[in-house]
């Protein structure tokens, strides 16, 4: 996640909520009818057999067990210790949930079904009026009956090959949703409403809330929750070459379109074009779902089974915003030093795009600019430019290695990633360079989507589609990482090798090789690659930009970029990827009261180890502490009330109370100066005494009922101070160890 520190409380910007909502009907967001297939849906007569290959204003704050979040890697406790409940700490969020690391279990029931034309899931109705030529079709043998009864594939069929088909489902209304789409090529966003008519083009995920008093079908599951509400997920996937969609209708149908990008790559019929699966808990679903769809198409892995690069653990900074394309050698130190001198020492650095030898065949000298012309600019070089070759005065490096090397030893950087795009350069690689010719490139010009034109236009694509696109193989940079950058464009060049899917796997296959190649740790963000055919193409690749590029000169999009973040990470962070913490503030305009809370003295971060969800823990009570100090007690089943003003917002941390030697009540809180106090907490166990694995240092902070007799910091007395109207327990962390071991005894 990118931020600018120095702007993060802007005034100027505005309720991204209420914009948000404007925007729900304002034509750019609109979805439009979407265009049908040429020829009438018939009989199912596959062609080939199918290939392998807020103004958020939050009342009340619910403190049910299914709604605690924790962020402790252990809390075990060896014999006295048993659950009552939580704390609520209003200063640090960073309390996130794992559910299935606490046993929550979520509610599934009869497998979906078409029934007298209604789509059935759950036993209840999601969709009217199907068309007789959708099926539903199971999750294959092993995985369904066992892991989710409640998952199936939903396909359907023509009577005529295409490349593209548009297939409805039914029509949807009175159901709330969230939904994920492409509002750019390269970039989702989330939208919200209640029918078919308000979902997008080029919608990638679909979640809806279904609440209905009655049931159609029999097979009603009896863990069926109290207020009968569960959620439906309905996922668009890749089926062997042809990629999946959803969109809806002004009617309030509900369609999919399936496409291959290339006119010569046809079928009449899918049969696992979109997942549908549902459960009592939305984040569970997305998880359980994502782990499903792994094991049915093997072609993309789940977070789990993906080696974590070692950067995220450690504040970065990405140059792009700082320079744009006049990054050089001379302010890369100069931020660097800045960044030192705050106290916040970045441990990686994105030297990003600005740093490679291009040329733009488009502009010439002395003739006016021509708006787009920028993006036809191609690699001419995979060498870096002449601004990284010119030593400067007394300066002590001539060329990029050199550069490389002086900044680690000097600012104590651990990792160098360079910015690359994917096909080299923007317009891809100059054909006519005498360096690149062994490469063998050739010109293409890319061909977009329909379904994507009927969002928002990027201009660089316009610009591509005019000039074309020139394409090599991929290369090691020699760093000890890349950012990989423009991946969505891969989509546009599929005809004549196999079409969008096809030519998105090689590439990623090719690129998942040269990093493990060449670099140790998987060290590779993606960017630029919110398409499904990157998504569920990623074997390797575990580390991905969360949304779009933050728009310093534009207030309005900060709230913009924060909503995108924490909505597309229910897929993206929950299943796919994982993204670290990265500043692209400019040298010496930096805010350290914001940074400080973020970076720890080392450069290190406090990561939440699981995205936020609904939760399920056996405790009578939670325990919390807010951003303004307070230390609130709440049992189960109770509420507390929180107003958040415009452009306002309150950082909890959550921490379940648990009961030592019968009779102490205890929680505790992590670094309590840190947005993300719980992400200090590695260990936590109950015996004799209370003993916690801390990381970092700081004020440390607890929830605790009785005043300890002592306190120790790595077996060393230290001094504590406890209030005994609240029960918190403060303890400061000086020891410069990244590990530290706190045992309080009672």
């Amino acid at each position: 996640m990118a931020f600018n520190s120095s702007i993060y409380n802007s005034s100027k910007a505005r309720n991204f909520f209420k914009r948000f909502l404007r925007q729900s009907r304002n034509p750019s967001y609109s979805p439009r009818t979407a265009v049908p297939s040429l020829y009438p849906l018939l009989d199912f007569r596959p062609i080939n057999p199918r290939r392998e290959p807020i103004c958020l204003n939050i009342r009340k704050i619910s403190s049910y067990c299914t709604r605690v979040p924790h962020n402790l890697k252990n809390c075990t406790s060896s014999s006295s210790s048993s659950s009552k409940g939580s704390v609520f700490a209003k200063n640090f969020s960073g309390i996130a949930t794992d559910p299935l690391k606490s046993g929550a279990k979520m509610t599934v029931a009869a497998a979906p079904c078409i029934k007298d034309g209604s789509l059935m899931s759950n036993g209840k109705v999601v969709l009217t009026g199907v068309p007789s030529n959708v099926a539903v079709y199971p999750v294959s043998d092993g995985l369904s009956s066992s892991s989710s009864p409640s998952a199936a594939f939903l396909g359907a069929s023509s009577s005529i090959p295409s490349s593209r088909h548009v297939f409805g489902l039914g029509v949807l209304e009175e159901s709330k949703f969230v939904c994920l789409f492409r509002h750019k090529i390269w970039w989702m966003i989330p939208r919200f409403g209640s029918s078919g008519s308000d979902i997008p083009l080029e919608t990638q995920l679909l979640l809806l809330e279904v609440r209905e008093k009655s049931a159609v079908c029999d097979d009603i599951s009896s863990g069926q929750s109290a207020n009968n509400t569960f959620y439906v997920l309905l996922l668009p996937v890749l089926e062997g070459q042809f990629r999946a969609t959803l969109q809806g209708t002004m009617a309030n149908e509900l369609e999919f379109c399936v496409e291959s990008g290339d006119a010569h790559v046809q079928t009449t019929q899918v049969s696992e074009a979109v997942f549908i699966n549902s459960g009592d808990n939305p984040f569970e679903l997305i998880k359980e779902s994502v782990e499903i769809l792994e094991k049915q198409k093997r072609t993309f892995a789940h977070i789990n089974h993906k080696k974590k690069p070692t950067h995220l653990d450690w504040f970065g900074w990405c140059t792009w915003d700082a320079f744009y394309k006049d990054v050089n050698p001379q302010g890369i130190k100069e931020g660097l030093e800045s960044f030192l001198e705050g106290g916040c020492p970045p441990k990686f650095l994105i030297i990003d795009d600005g740093w490679q030898d291009t040329f733009n065949e488009f502009q010439k000298d002395g003739e006016p600019f021509v708006e787009g012309s920028q993006f036809a600019t191609r690699l001419s070089d995979i060498k870096e430019n002449s601004k990284f070759k010119v030593s400067e005065s007394g300066g002590s490096s001539t060329n990029l290695k050199e550069l490389i090397h002086h900044i680690k030893e000097n600012y104590g950087l651990k990792y160098v990633y360079m910015w690359h795009a994917l096909a080299g350069y923007w317009g891809g690689v100059l054909a006519s360079s005498e360096a690149l010719k062994k490469y063998n490139p050739k010109l293409a010009y890319p061909v977009q989507s329909p379904g994507k034109l009927g969002n928002i236009r990027d201009i660089a694509m316009d610009s591509l589609e005019k000039y074309g696109v020139g394409v090599i193989d991929l290369k090691n940079s020699g760093v000890d990482g890349v950012k990989v950058d423009v991946q969505n464009l891969l989509e546009t060049l599929g005809a004549g090798y196999g079409g969008r899917v096809s030519i998105t796997r090689q590439y990623h296959e090719a690129l998942d090789k040269s990093v493990e190649k060449n670099f140790v740790d998987n060290n590779l963000i993606c960017c630029m690659c919110h398409n499904s055919d990157s998504i569920f193409s990623s074997k390797n690749s575990a580390t991905a930009r969360a949304s779009e590029d933050f728009m310093p000169n534009e207030p309005t999009f900060q709230t913009l970029h924060i909503a995108s973040v924490s909505f597309n990470s229910l897929l993206l962070a929950k299943s796919l990827y994982l993204t670290g913490i990265c500043s692209i503030d400019k040298p010496g305009k930096h805010d350290f009261k914001i940074l400080r809370k973020l970076v720890l003295p080392d450069g290190s971060i406090l990561r939440a180890r699981y995205l936020a969800g609904l939760h399920e823990t056996a405790c009578s009570s939670i325990q919390s502490w807010t951003a303004r100090g307070s230390l609130s007690r709440v049992p189960k089943n109770k509420t507390i009330e929180v107003s958040l003003g415009v452009l306002q917002c309150e950082i909890y941390t959550v921490s379940p109370i648990k009961v030592f030697k019968e009779n102490i009540d205890f929680a505790p809180l992590g670094l309590i100066k840190m947005y993300n106090s719980g992400g200090a907490i590695e260990d936590c166990t109950f015996g004799d005494s209370i003993r916690i694995k801390a990381r970092g240092s700081g004020l440390f902070g607890a929830f605790s009922s009785k005043k300890p007799r002592c306190c120790k910091v790595d077996k060393k007395d230290e001094d504590f101070t406890y209030s005994s109207e609240n029960g918190l327990l403060t303890v400061n962390l000086q020891s410069e160890s990244s590990f530290k071991e706190i045992e309080f005894v009672y």
